[in-house]
This record gives structure tokens, sequence and C-alpha cells, in this order.
């Protein structure tokens, strides 16, 4: 086959739902040729046109265009985008991308997806068949990271401003455990608070005009609650590009990292990403006890700041053989359950026009 793919950002999604299954796809011979907004391509040279996620705008053209040449479309979507918070910074961005989502899945030959709870709401959008292909690593071309055990444990959250809100319930809990224990807290996908809010009113400078916008509100409280744990506890650590992500993770070395979501409609169509990459760097993960993360062990949590105290508390005082054990039996979970070679034959039968 030879697949058209159109991504225009080369981020974490497009990673792991283009790089990822693609490369597999080529290993079994099949042509894969990404597009970028600018680039001219014909389009009768191709059997499958693969979007993904939302476009701002109205895609009818171009999805035209795919039919009238006899391409079989196949979108792609690994957030519900329609479910997105208004807590959420790119909430209006997403909502610029509604034309393009909803005419996707409407006129689609298939869908593909992440989890089965994302499925299950995209089914009230698309008559089209949908397949769930979760999110997948090559787990060879990773060395599985020992616990780091350090003296004064590291407990991290690796993650981006989208999540301010989920992560509200955990710092409340850090806030009462620096009290009986000492630890750091690292901050990946973050700059330090004064830089990050500049960056914030600079890109999103509305939010000035709209002192109740619900993320400036979720910003604020944010904000006041770092400001309770000591400063010399926090390390802030930058963004990197997902070419440099895992190593950059890995480097921290985390005792723990934290995987917290609130319970609502749009965290429940979510993947169990963030518990692997910790997994794979030998880090410890603690998430929310939310659909993404059922069925990987019974250790996940409400998310409130008494789970988060209890758990976080008893992970700081475990025995490094309880570590061990615990990071081992999630390295294994993981390796075998979201191996991309595993899904490669579900991903080719999705394109398949035969």
């Amino acid at each position: 086959m030879k697949i058209l793919t159109y991504d225009i950002n080369r981020n974490a999604c497009w990673y792991y739902r283009n790089f990822v299954p693609m490369r597999e796809l080529e290993k079994r011979g099949h042509t894969i040729y990404n597009v970028s907004e600018n680039q001219k391509i014909k389009l009768s040279d191709f059997d499958v046109l693969r979007l993904a996620r939302g476009y701002e705008g109205n895609y009818l053209e171009i999805i035209m265009a795919a039919k009238s040449n006899g391409l079989k479309i196949v979108y792609d979507t690994d957030d519900a985008i329609d479910l997105v918070p208004r807590t959420n910074i790119f909430y209006d961005q997403c909502v610029k991308g509604y034309p393009s989502y909803y005419t996707l899945l409407r006129m689609c030959d298939a869908v593909t997806c992440t989890t089965q709870e994302l499925a299950d709401h995209l089914k009230k959008l698309t008559d089209a068949p949908i397949t769930v292909l979760p999110n997948c690593l090559d787990f060879t071309e990773f060395k599985m990271g020992n616990p780091p055990l350090n003296d004064i444990k590291r407990i991290g959250f690796a993650g981006s401003n989208t999540h301010i809100v989920d992560i509200l319930p955990a710092l409340d809990a850090l806030i009462e455990l620096q009290n009986d224990y000492d630890f750091e807290f690292y901050l990946f996908g973050f700059s330090e608070t004064d830089e990050w809010k500049e960056w914030v009113w600079r890109n999103y400078g509305a939010l000035n005009s709209y002192p109740n916008h619900p993320f400036r509100i979720a910003l604020e409280h944010f904000e006041k609650k770092i400001k309770k744990i000591e400063k010399q506890r926090i390390k802030w650590i930058p963004a990197v590009k997902i070419d440099s992500y895992f190593e950059s993770l890995s480097n921290l070395k985390l005792d723990i990292g934290l995987c917290p979501l609130i319970d609502d409609p749009f965290n429940r169509c979510k993947s169990p990403i963030k518990a692997m990459e910790y997994s794979i760097c030998g880090t410890l993960p603690i998430y929310s006890s939310i659909p993404p993360f059922h069925g990987i062990s019974d250790t996940f949590i409400d998310n409130d700041k008494e789970s988060w105290v209890t758990s976080i508390g008893e992970a700081l005082m475990m025995k490094n053989d309880d570590i061990h054990e615990k990071v081992t039996y999630h390295q294994d979970y993981f390796s075998s359950h979201y191996s991309s070679s595993s899904f490669v034959e579900s991903w080719e039968k999705v394109f398949s026009t035969s």
C-alpha cells in the first residue's frame, strides 16, 4: 500500500500515532509519505489518506479530492476533541478545529483511536468502523531503566500546562508531605512560573480580557499551590522536543512519577502513556483511579489530596526491593501489552483497500 499521512506538528501525538505505527508498516513493505501544509502532492499516487486529530478550518475540499481519486480515508485521534474542558489552555484552538473534526468523522472510511472509552464516545459521532489501536512503542529501542534509589527522593510530574487542573490535588499532598519527608519535586515540561505565565499571556493574550476564564482561574490556583512548596525543593525542567524526550526524562532519575487525572469525560478517554514512559525510565508510577489506568494493577488511587498523601508517603518509605519489584512489574506489563509489533497487523488491516 501507498499511504499518505498529513501531520503538521512533530510532537508526542505525532510520535505515538504516526511515527511509531507507520514505521512498523514500512518494515512490512508499505510506502509511507508524510506531507506538511506547504507540500504539493498527487493524490492519485496513493491508496490511503491518513488524517489525525483536528485541524483549523474545514477539510471538506481535500476529503472530496481524496475520494474522487479513490483513496481510502482513515481518521485517527487520541483525544475526544469535542470534550476538551474550558480549563485546558488549548480549548479555544480545539473549538476552531471542530469543523474538520466533525467533517472527518462523518466522511472518513475508517476511524482509529487509542482506547475503548474513546471509541465508545466516537461511535456517537460517526458511522465508520472504529478500531482501537493503543499508543505503543518499539521496546527493542529502549533499555529498561533501574530505579535510581536516590537518597533524597525525586518526585516528578512530566506533562504540560494542559494538566494544571489534574495536578492540583497532588500539589496539596506535596505541601503537606514536605513537613515530614525530604524530597525534591521536578516539573518537567514547565519553566519557572513567572516565565511560563509570560509565555501564556504572550500566546493567549485574550485571557487578559477574561478574568473569570476557567483556564486563568486554574492557572492562579496552580501558582498559589506551587508557592506553598519550599522553593529549594522545586526543579523546573523546560519542555523538550520529542526526539530527546525519553533521554531527558531518564536523565532526571525520578524515583516517583505522578500520573494525576481528574475524572471527567475528556480524561476518561485518554491513554496510560505517562505511566508507561515513567516505567521505561525505572520510575515508579502512581496513577489516578480512572479508566486509562484500569487493568494495569490494583494500585491506582482516587485523585484527591488524602489519597495522594497516603500513596506518595508510602512510596517515599518503600524498601528498595519492593520498589524494584513494582517497577519491574510495570515494565513487563507495558512491554507485553503495548509493543508496536503486536499491533502492526491491525494497522495494516485498517489501511487495507482490498
